[in-house]
């Protein structure tokens, strides 16, 4: 079987670009399918160099380190490598290595960069990265910026490691700290805007965390001109009153562009007080997260319920993906009820799609049958399966 695949037939050739292409997002099996013949090595080579990871391990480690000099010796000895990869994952550590600046020089047809911290004793990433590499970073041809869970000392340095990098499309903030947050400076920043290097930014994710209002605050501040372009909007893990009034502000200043929003992962049950309803009348699709893990969340659905109510006007809402999981109590099943009056109401007369993820097989019964009115509508639809960006679990 092996030799056969490993001709030129058409078809033997079409059945390992299938085999490949339906392995493409797991990145083991790739590798040991690029081992089997030359066929499967040249089409698994894409999938392989996709995306790169630059990591160095605190010390002391015994795992092995995959850095920059290690890549850019493989690059000089296979210079035609460098075009596949369209992603670099990296640690602050790996960019303070001296080669750094040469791989990324050779990646000419990156798209995304995304820097990551694990170790909550590491200090603030600025501290590692020279103007030699940051001269370099602001070069990459890069779409998407992706910083995620990185502990800044202060907020400056945040914004300093923006302009350096270079203006992208989509911008994600996740779970990122300022471990200063009493001693904000945002006048030193006011000179230097990220934003408004271009008008470009599409979309725009914030993962938020003890202090994530800060990151809002900051682009509502200084970055009000920029955000008006934005199309797409995702929040995760907002669970402050205060969070929710920054989302609240940012989607009034941006109602003329944007017509996604994503709000994941909330939970109301813990709050002390009851968060402000979101203006949501200029959304078309809507994406968002009710969890009875807890046994609390009705009070979320409820919310939801308000908003839908505050929208008294026909909007464009056309497509509303909800994730439920876990079971809610059959006391607490009622809300859904108001859910179906809310949404069948005249003002969502665009409404086209109304699907439902659940992980629980019982509570793909309860919503089918509270929903009745989008049911005979025609546009509910109620799956097993978990949906995260844009995928089934």
């Amino acid at each position: 079987m092996v030799s056969a695949l490993s001709t030129a037939h058409p078809r033997h050739q079409e059945l390992v670009e299938c085999i490949t292409s339906h392995f493409r997002s797991d990145l083991e099996t790739i590798r040991i399918l690029s081992l089997i013949t030359r066929t499967f090595g040249t089409l698994t080579r894409d999938y392989i160099f996709d995306c790169i990871g630059l990591i160095v391990l605190p010390y002391p480690t015994e795992e092995p380190t995959a850095t920059a000099s290690n890549f850019l010796g493989l690059l000089r000895a296979y210079p035609s490598r460098a075009c596949l990869v369209k992603a670099i994952t990296c640690t602050p550590e790996s960019l303070s290595c001296r080669d750094a600046a040469l791989v990324f020089a050779s990646l000419t047809s990156l798209q995304e960069f995304h820097i990551f911290q694990e170790d909550d004793d590491l200090e603030d990433p600025y501290r590692y990265i020279g103007s030699h590499q940051l001269c370099a970073l602001s070069a990459l041809p890069i779409k998407r910026l992706r910083l995620n869970q990185l502990r800044f000392d202060r907020f400056h340095h945040l914004h300093d490691l923006l302009c350096a990098l270079p203006f992208v499309d989509d911008l994600l903030l996740e779970f990122c700290v300022i471990q200063n947050p009493q001693t904000m400076d945002f006048d030193v920043v006011e000179n230097g805007d990220y934003l408004k290097k271009s008008g470009s930014l599409k979309k725009l994710t914030v993962a938020f965390r003890k202090d994530g209002w800060i990151f809002m605050d900051y682009l509502m501040r200084y970055q009000r001109q920029a955000l008006r372009g934005l199309n797409e909007l995702c929040f995760t893990a907002p669970h402050k009153p205060r969070d929710y009034m920054r989302i609240s502000d940012l989607l009034c200043l941006c109602q003329d562009s944007v017509r996604s929003l994503c709000i994941r992962h909330i939970e109301f049950g813990f709050m002390s007080i009851y968060p402000m309803v979101l203006p949501i009348g200029h959304i078309e699709t809507l994406r968002l997260d009710i969890d009875y893990s807890w046994g609390l969340d009705f009070k979320t659905v409820q919310w939801w319920v308000d908003t839908f109510e505050q929208i008294t006007e026909p909007g464009p809402l056309r497509f509303l993906y909800i994730n439920v999981t876990g079971r809610c109590s059959k006391e607490n099943e009622g809300v859904w009820d108001q859910v179906d009056v809310s949404l069948s109401r005249d003002v969502f007369v665009h409404l086209h799609t109304v699907k439902l993820f659940v992980d629980v097989s019982g509570m793909r019964e309860v919503l089918q049958r509270r929903l009745a009115r989008l049911q005979s509508r025609g546009v509910l639809e109620v799956v097993e399966g978990i949906e995260i960006l844009g995928m089934l679990f």
